[in-house]
């Protein structure tokens, strides 16, 4: 590798922030917080991907990802 390309990097993972929001309990408003700082997020020109991992994907419906494409299933079988 070389120096540029490391130097790239690394200015790159500088700038990446992760937020995660987890909590045991159901009805804590984790869905809807994570949703409207990611929207806020994104109007203001950030980079931002939403990784939704209840079974429920309330998150992808929030942002107008509610339908399955063909072969998608909301949970395994």
């Amino acid at each position: 590798m070389t120096t540029s390309t490391a130097l790239a990097r690394t200015r790159i993972l500088e700038k990446t922030r992760v937020l995660v929001f987890a909590l045991k309990a159901g009805g804590t408003a984790k869905t809807s917080s994570c949703t409207s700082l990611a929207a806020i997020l994104g109007a203001r020109g950030y980079k931002v991907l939403v990784i939704d991992l209840d079974p429920q994907c309330n998150s992808s419906q929030v942002l107008g990802y509610g339908k399955f494409r063909p072969g998608q299933r909301a949970s395994p079988t």
